[in-house]
């Protein structure tokens, strides 16, 4: 017995399997009303039981079900029953564009192939939806020779969009990926024009544009690749290829209906001024506010943008690109004059992106890896700043994760060393100033030095919506959460995709006792960031402080069970459900992991008021020097303490004693 067989869709009959993709399950079924084949897309069952999923598929197909267009193909039904999400769609049996890719298409079948796309994709982009996924497979060919755009089934609204997305993530199929999809970022529908231009060149050749080991290799030639040449008697075609793959999106065609134009012309076999004739006929196109050297030094720029998000806050490259300060002449190590570009090459860059890559996971395993990559990007580019600041994220984060890459004091001291060599080479670089302002408030307790230092980053930068994020971080530490609070909405508004920022801000409103306004951002960061550790803890503990233990229990529960926050959760909220035992277990179990923070395994103690255990824990914390601790002056699992001695103590420890002051 077939699994279609043992699914029952109520109107439809399951007929058998079409294919599966990455969220869904694609089989041919007959409409009882209509007494017509249709397609039914059935979302996986290990996604089905995931809220987040689940409204992401329902959803995106009910956008896509508002897209009447010739070459759109239709969504006739969307629906749940019995827990399984379904979209029921037109049926085309021509199969799809990649069934053409066993040799090179014909260069006028493959034109008309990307006008239709390119009509779908004006139509798409007009009604405010990015496709984000266009490659071959979602082509579908009738059997008159035209086609349709399929899957929208991780199109975005452009208004919307990272609502049910993870932060610093990139979704769809690497091979055909832009850059600035890639990277993560805000995306338009020239995202899509990119991707057009993939398929096109792989229509006209029978190959991809870029290729790898992997897709971390693809994506690399994505973001820095030339655009390979297409065959002599295709010479034509170059231009409107290198327009549809430039790396930047602000370099090709400002929107889908020029593309049509530009196709509808080489179909009718015009060569019209429109359609650029090399790559260098790109710069007619200059976006405003470009300088004259920015191809020169593309390369660099598009290496920064992935540590900086300059393309995201400000729409047009930075003032400056890679620079170096005032140097004595008669040093044998000086860098030259300040402003004076240095010159980074390919593999300098290809180490960077990937330490930014590694670090962008945030995933413990992968940081020992960012700091190898930006150590190979700094032997090959020594007098590159940017590195240097990445650099000291990955090293600040390995101490915070107790993921080992060396001795903890010489880690420490390597990060101070990386933060002044940044500043040294590029005074002007607000990225090393604030990588610095978190080393100094994350692991030296330097509260003067890091304010300083997050103040010039600002000054420098002002919409880096990062740095106001972690400037807040620093202020609720200090004892000031109202100025948190503001920094903090301030930043989801420089960012409103930014997890961090929603998280930070729902974590210190929690501490200022606004719980509905805790909920509503910590919520917002989970829309963003679904699973996200940080952003579950914070918002169970919310329902915990709010006398809701059944909710915080829920909520606590949907963290991976071996991730100690889960089992400081259980053991605070299981005692005040009854479960008395089952909450002795749980710290039993938190207590002897090597990898629970010192500090929440005492802040776990306080709640419990296990009072004696939570000062002795707090006092290792201090003497281990625990990336959490100062957190004690603000966290509102400490409430119960505040005004002891051991919470004056502890404060008074990690230089604090002003807020004890404000405080009384």
């Amino acid at each position: 017995m077939s699994a279609e067989s043992q699914i029952e869709i109520p109107g439809y009959t399951l007929l058998g399997p079409v294919g599966q993709g990455g969220m869904a399950r694609v089989v041919l079924a007959e409409q009882h009303s209509l007494r017509r084949q249709v397609v039914l897309k059935l979302l996986l069952p290990g996604l089905a039981s995931d809220p987040v999923y689940r409204e992401r598929f329902l959803r995106e197909a009910r956008l896509a079900a508002q897209l009447h267009h010739p070459n759109i193909v239709a969504i006739h039904d969307v629906g749940e029953h019995e827990g399984m999400a379904y979209i029921a769609m037109a049926y085309e049996p021509g199969g799809t564009a990649a069934d053409l890719l066993v040799e090179p298409v014909p260069a006028e079948r493959a034109l008309r192939i990307a006008r239709d796309v390119a009509s779908a994709l004006q139509f798409a982009h007009e009604q405010g939806v990015i496709h984000r996924d266009v490659k071959p497979e979602n082509i579908l060919c009738r059997r008159d020779g035209s086609c349709l755009l399929s899957d929208f089934g991780i199109a975005s609204a452009m208004a919307q969009q990272g609502a049910l997305t993870r932060e610093g993530t990139s979704v769809g199929t690497p091979g055909y990926m832009s850059p600035e999809q890639l990277r993560g970022e805000l995306l338009d529908g020239r995202a899509d024009l990119y991707s057009l231009g993939v398929v096109l060149y792989q229509l006209l050749t029978g190959r991809l544009p870029f290729g790898g080991r992997d897709g971390w290799a693809t994506g690399l030639q994505h973001l820095y690749g030339d655009v390979p040449r297409l065959p002599g008697e295709l010479r034509h075609l170059q231009g409107l290829v290198d327009g549809l793959l430039a790396k930047d999106s602000a370099w090709r065609p400002a929107n889908a209906g020029v593309v049509v134009r530009q196709l509808d012309a080489l179909i009718a076999g015009k060569d019209p001024d429109l359609v650029p004739t090399s790559a260098e006929s790109l710069s007619l196109r200059a976006p405003a506010g470009s300088r004259p050297w920015v191809l020169s030094l593309l390369g660099v720029l598009l290496a920064a943008i992935v540590w900086m998000g300059w393309s995201a806050r400000h729409g047009e490259p930075p003032a400056a690109t890679t620079r170096t300060p005032d140097a004595a002449p008669d040093s044998a190590q000086a860098p030259p004059a300040q402003g004076a570009a240095i010159e980074v090459g390919p593999e300098a860059r290809h180490w960077f992106a990937l330490g930014q890559q590694y670090l962008a996971r945030s995933n413990p395993a992968d940081l020992p890896k960012s700091v190898q990559a930006f150590d190979e990007a700094i032997a090959l580019a020594p007098g590159w700043a940017e590195p240097h600041a990445g650099l000291v994220s990955a090293l600040v984060s390995s101490l915070q994760f107790k993921e080992a890459v060396g001795d903890e004091l010489e880690v420490q001291a390597r990060a101070l060393r990386a933060a002044d060599r940044a500043i040294e080479l590029d005074p002007g670089l607000a990225a090393a100033y604030a990588a610095r302002a978190t080393l100094r408030f994350s692991l030296t307790w330097d509260w003067e030095g890091a304010e300083a230092d997050f103040r010039r980053a600002l000054d420098l930068d002002p919409a880096d919506a990062d740095a106001e994020r972690r400037y807040g971080l620093l202020l609720a530490t200090r004892g000031r959460l109202a100025e948190a609070i503001e920094l903090s909405v301030r930043a989801t508004r420089l960012d409103p995709e930014s997890g961090s920022a929603w998280n930070n801000l729902g974590y210190f409103r929690s501490a200022s006792g606004d719980y509905a306004g805790a909920r509503e951002a910590l919520r917002r960061a989970l829309q963003i960031t679904p699973n996200r550790v940080a952003s579950l803890f914070n918002l169970a503990v919310v329902e915990l402080l709010d006398e809701q233990p059944a909710r915080a229990l829920e909520i606590f529960r949907k963290l991976p069970e071996q991730q100690p926050l889960r089992l400081c959760g259980e053991a605070m909220v299981l005692p005040r459900l009854g479960q008395v035992a089952a909450g002795d277990e749980a710290m039993r179990r938190l207590v002897t992991m090597s990898d629970a923070p010192t500090f929440w395994v005492a802040a776990a103690h306080v709640q419990r008021g296990e009072i004696a255990e939570a000062e002795a824990t707090l006092r290792r914390a201090l003497r281990e020097r625990d990336y959490f601790v100062r957190q004690a002056s603000f966290d509102p699992l400490l409430a119960p303490i505040r005004g002891t001695v051991l919470y004056r103590d502890v404060l008074t420890a990690v230089g604090l004693q002003d807020v004890l002051s404000d405080s009384n």
